[in-house]
């Protein structure tokens, strides 16, 4: 890389007829973002095809293929090679823009110094990317072309040159030029096996095309030579190459045809083979390729790469090929750090002559400039070959001076400085090696210089506030040189200066306590024991910073200090100076204890704060006043308030919001680089001295090459001892561990249609989304956010972007979820400027009754609401324009209006409380006279409002109407709906199926109500739901709604079943019904039954339709009706319970609804 990059284009006015207004303003904003953000990959990569699309326009103007433009008069021309330019002395443009650019400056090249020219790009192209065998046959094909005209060999060139012109080509574009080339080629990729054949037929051409010039019997050794190398090269035209190898042999050597051919093919055995295992994979490559599927290729690339690591039985590692496949997928994929690294790691272990790492990480490093792991990679490799420090240290000025400033985070820049400064700690006591006093000077500058450094850029990316690297590493290379070099005291120096940022670190303080250590016991055992005792000499300076560390009142693991402190003593101290260790670590044992008292008081208070909030507003956050209408509620009925029930903080099923006690947004980290195969049992381990996981998620990294786990702790404290794991190895991998704080979005005002997929898909430009949470619907129906969390912080910042955008009509809100930012509730309810309008006549309308209360103030809305045939319900709710004329409209109470006394009073917001229910109305038009459905409002109530369930509702809907049964037949219910599922994806989930007239979501019971238009489309419905999976993992089972009414709530949980009730098992989604709060539905071993499936009446007095009376099996509820009031009784065993055929079921689907 360039130290000095070229600069991209200044921003300008754009103007070119091959390009659309559109194209020209997005080259506008590109080239003023670029001129800005000079290391912005995509917008380069935008900006250069936008260009060069205009250039082809240009050339080849689409609407008249006919004619063809001048390339030299394309008026953005200098913009479009400006453009490649600046990109190219930042990264590498990546194959398909160098192809582009390439073909676009041979269509450009008119003279001989042109041509030249386009010659000096290709070598930058085949530096940049070796491993393209298309840039490969194209620079050959280009100097073969230049030849032949240098030649006479093609008039239409050599017309367009001047005379100095063909002296130039004369002397330049030559036959061995071109030769070398192709050879250059073929040694590069002939490992290709998928399409090295493209350079490898044009090599051998061209040296045939020498020999039929000058033949001779070395000659034709030759090319037999490397036809039989080639055939014992496994390669996609293997059969074609067989071939051309017979035709040459025919040609030039017959006397040996036979004995040729036959010893090749035997030869040429092992080759075949090799590919034939390998085929499918390359098959599924051009298929992946071919359909532009990059995600897909990707992948396939992943199992084959994993396939030449680890061979199958009967099939054997090659250096060749995995070097050659890894070489064709960093070609595709080259901005794919992780990739480029597996690529350096597999080389750098097979240690093979024929394969080094250093050029393939000069490449990387060029790629991914934004990569501090392949920097110090190149860095490492380059000290063990023995370079000279002058190349290590441009190469750590390349990285931390230019691209890693630019665009790498500082952990990136940190990883290189920490490889340079241990490189120089170790060169300057390499005395083996010829080290020198000057070495040691040089470590020591380089050392402090660094650290300098690394505050400079940290002050610059962060500002004031940053603290340094977290980890010191750099602060502890320098300790290691200062104590190799005996400046002991130098070293401690160091070492205290860290205390002010990180002395309230248990690692810190333990590792200050190693260090301690190893300097007594070096000292001790140089100076000798004491004499004639046999014992070392105290350690009173180890002694003396544990006493200190066990004085810090803020230390994260007090616990672990005073038991190193105690053990310390014991082991190394005199018995006076234990008894003063054994008080003080008494005292500091009883102020840690208090110190824990004290923060669980404060945590309790903090708890019961959070209940009484989220009890008062129904859930953690309060709507946003720009994202929700005004709130105009029902007035509430007695006995609502006495049915709310809050769920408890400890029922693992419990959903987001009741569970206000879990601070998710604080007792959450992220562990990142964990091996593809950790599995939750091993993290749970892993962490399992930190504190109690309340849930884990473990997924796959977007390169599959590791895992990355999410995991809850119940407190805050716990999230502090897991992070000392933060670079501890996990089965042989350093881990990488990062707070969940601020990496959690919460997000509202999506369509009510959207799951997860849609949420995942909306934020996955912005980062890895680790996890998607919806709350439970339990307890209010009408919720509808959910949390959105990200892998790092920084990518939950990035997505807050969205907060505020236009989603199919609604605005998004995206905010950093954090609990105690909460806002009141807005709308008329809330501000005060609504009223109630009680007892009004059935027969008032909206703009009546505005009428009524117009001489108060402004009217600003007027509702009545309405029951499913739009028959008023006696009541109204109206707002004013402030909250002074909704006061002075109370004036109405008690007086007359139509005949009736009315009841106004100030309206109450949220008064009913959350709704438990959903229902959508479809289509409120009844195909026959019908009652009120059984999940109705108009339904049949106890006393206290709440609907009947099982026979007695069967019973009292039958008695009011005798008609009843054809609307229950054309319903059907949905069983196992996870709490999270909403009314709106349950209407889209079975509306292929049927028209509908009426959804009505119980989230209390799992499930949902679903009643159709017809008769016939129920029978369709119910053979295609049943056993279906709603999300996945999840089947859902069709039942009835009195076996909807027995079931108890799917909960969708995360939380980690440990000791009683571990058997519901974890899962976020767990289908077991062990997972229900009740029982019903299982059978006593606990099995769950085969769920009946719901079909169309079958009149002649019998309930059950087609089939065995519902409700029966493992997972039914036998009905509870009795014989008599009109309803009938199934006697097991009878006639009348004895299943239809096929046939009738057939024909009853194909029946219309009567």
């Amino acid at each position: 890389m360039a130290d000095a990059p070229a600069e991209p284009a200044p921003p300008r006015a754009y103007v070119a007829s091959s390009l659309s207004k559109a194209d020209l303003q997005t080259i506008t904003d590109l080239a003023s973002h670029v001129a800005e953000n000079t290391y912005a990959y995509d917008s380069h990569v935008h900006l250069i095809n936008l260009l060069h699309r205009g250039f082809v326009h240009h050339v080849n103007p689409p609407r008249t293929p006919e004619s063809i433009g001048n390339p030299q008069d394309y008026s953005l021309l200098r913009d479009m090679r400006q453009a490649r330019e600046a990109m190219n002395t930042r990264f590498p443009v990546g194959e398909e823009l160098w192809i582009d650019w390439l073909r676009d400056e041979m269509l450009l090249a008119e003279s001989a110094e042109e041509c030249i020219s386009v010659m000096e790009l290709f070598q930058k192209a085949v530096t940049d990317e070796p491993g393209s065998v298309r840039i490969w046959r194209l620079y050959g094909d280009y100097l073969w072309h230049l030849y032949d005209a240098a030649n006479g060999k093609d008039d239409e060139v050599k017309k367009e040159w001047s005379e100095e012109d063909k002296l130039v080509a004369a002397e330049v574009f030559k036959w061995d030029i071109m030769f070398s080339v192709w050879q250059q080629g073929v040694d590069t990729v002939q490992w290709h096996i998928n399409d090295s054949h493209l350079v490898w037929d044009r090599y051998i051409e061209a040296i045939s095309q020498e020999l039929a010039l000058s033949p001779s019997k070395d000659g034709v050794q030759q090319i037999k030579s490397l036809f039989i190398e080639r055939l014992q090269q496994p390669h996609a035209e293997w059969d074609n190459t067989f071939q051309n190898f017979s035709s040459f042999v025919t040609k030039f050597d017959p006397a040996s045809y036979e004995e040729t051919m036959v010893s090749a093919n035997k030869l040429a055995g092992r080759a075949k083979a090799t590919y034939d295992l390998r085929g499918q994979f390359e098959f599924n490559l051009r298929k992946a390729s071919g359909a532009l599927e990059k995600d897909q290729e990707w992948a396939i690339f992943q199992e084959y790469l994993q396939y030449e690591l680890s061979p199958p039985k009967g099939a054997q590692f090659d250096m060749n090929l995995t070097a050659g496949l890894f070489d064709r997928a960093v070609t595709r994929f080259p901005t794919d750090a992780n990739l480029w690294e597996d690529y350096v790691v597999f080389l750098m272990e097979q240690e093979s002559s024929s394969y080094s790492a250093l050029p393939v990480l000069e490449r990387a490093t060029r790629h991914c400039p934004w990569s501090g792991d392949l920097w110090s990679k190149r860095l490492l490799v380059c000290e063990v070959a023995g370079r000279p420090f002058e190349e290590l240290e441009e190469i750590k000025h390349k990285a931390t001076k230019t691209a890693l400033q630019d665009i790498g985070s500082m952990d990136e820049i940190l990883k290189v400085y920490t490889q340079w400064c241990g490189y120089l700690r170790r060169r300057a006591f390499a005395f083996e090696t010829g080290a020198t006093e000057d070495n040691i000077d040089e470590a020591e500058m380089g050392i402090r210089s660094t650290l300098e450094d690394v505050a400079k850029i940290g002050e610059k990316k962060y500002g004031k506030d940053f603290q340094g690297d977290p980890r010191y590493r750099i602060e502890r290379i320098y300790c290691k040189f200062l104590t190799q070099a005996g400046n002991i005291q130098g070293a401690r120096d160091v070492w205290r200066s860290l205390i002010p940022k990180h002395g309230d670190n248990y690692d810190f303080w333990y590792s200050f306590h190693r260090w301690e250590m190893l300097v007594w016991g070096r000292s001790s055992f140089m100076k000798g024991a004491v004499k004639g005792t046999g014992e070392l000499r105290d350690p009173a300076e180890v002694t003396r910073l544990l006493r200190e560390a066990i004085e810090r009142p803020n230390l994260d693991w007090p616990e672990k200090i005073i038991e190193l402190f105690i053990n310390h003593c014991e082991q190394n101290e005199s018995a006076q100076e234990l008894e003063r260790a054994s008080v003080e670590s008494h005292q500091a044992i009883k102020r840690t204890q208090a110190r824990r008292a004290r923060e669980a008081e404060e945590a309790s208070q903090e708890s019961a704060k959070q209940d009484a909030m989220a009890l008062q507003v129904n859930g953690k956050r309060k709507r946003e006043d720009d994202t929700h209408e005004d709130i105009t509620t029902k007035r509430s009925k007695p006995g609502d308030d006495e049915n709310s029930e809050t769920p408890k903080f400890d029922d693992p099923s419990s959903g987001v919001t009741a569970q206000a006690k879990r601070d998710r947004e604080n007792a959450t980290i992220t562990v990142k680089n964990l091996p593809p195969t950790t599995t939750e049992l091993k993290v749970r381990q892993f962490f399992r001295d930190c504190g109690a996981i309340i849930s884990l998620n473990l997924a796959s990294s977007d390169s599959d090459s590791s895992k990355v786990a999410t995991i809850e702790f119940e407190s805050r404290e716990d999230v502090n001892f897991a992070k000392y794991m933060d670079g501890k190895p996990f089965d042989g991998q350093e881990i990488n561990i990062q707070s969940g704080s601020g990496s959690t979005l919460w997000v509202t005002n999506f369509p009510p249609s959207a799951d997860e997929v849609f949420i995942r898909d909306l934020f996955r430009a912005y980062g890895e989304v680790v996890e998607v949470r919806f709350p439970s619907l339990v307890k209010n129906t009408h919720r509808r956010f959910c949390y959105v969390q990200f892998l790092t912080t920084e990518q939950a910042l990035a997505a807050t972007e969205l907060d505020g955008s236009e989603l199919q009509g609604r605005k998004l809100v995206a905010k950093i979820s954090d609990p105690t930012q909460k806002k009141d509730r807005v709308g008329a309810a809330y501000e005060g400027r609504e009223i109630f309008v009680g007892n009004l006549d059935f027969n008032t309308t909206e703009t009546e009754l505005g009428e009524l209360f117009a001489k108060h103030g402004t009217v600003e809305s007027v509702r009545i609401p309405r029951n499913i045939k739009g028959r008023s319900k006696g009541s109204g709710f109206i707002v004013f324009k402030s909250k002074e004329e909704a006061a002075a409209a109370l004036a109405e109470n008690l007086k007359p209006f139509r005949g009736r006394i009315l009841k106004v009073e100030p309206g109450v917001a949220n008064a009913k409380g959350p709704k438990h229910t959903a229902v959508t109305t479809i289509n409120a038009a009844s195909p026959g006279p019908e009652s009120a459905s059984p999940m109705s409002p108009d339904a049949p109530q106890d006393t206290n409002g709440v609907a009947l369930a099982a026979g007695s509702l069967a019973a009292a809907v039958n008695e009011q109407n005798p008609d009843a049964a054809h609307k229950r037949d054309r319903t059907l219910a949905l069983l196992h709906i996870p709490d999270t599922i909403n009314d709106t994806r349950i209407r889209d989930f079975v509306s292929q199926y049927g028209s509908l007239r009426k959804v009505t979501l119980r989230p209390d019971h799992g499930g949902a109500i679903v009643e159709f238009e017809h008769v016939a489309d129920v029978g369709r419905a119910s053979l295609a739901l049943d056993g279906k999976e709603i999300v996945p993992g999840r089947q859902i089972r069709v039942g009835t709604a009195q076996e909807l009414m027995a079931e108890g709530v799917v909960h969708q949980t995360d939380r980690i079943m440990v000791g009683k009730g571990k058997g519901a098992g974890k899962g976020k989604d767990s289908g077991d019904v062990s997972a229900r709060t009740n029982g019903a539905g299982t059978s006593g071993s606990g099995l769950v039954g085969g769920a009946p499936i719901r079909r169309p009446l079958q009149r002649g007095g019998r309930r059950g339709g087609l089939g065995v009376r519902r409700g029966g099996g493992f997972g039914g509820v036998a009905s509870t009706a009795k014989p008599g009031n009109g309803a009938e009784r199934d006697e097991p065993g009878t006639e009348e319970s004895k299943g239809k055929t096929q046939d009738d079921f057939r024909a009853m689907l194909g029946k219309k609804a009567e």
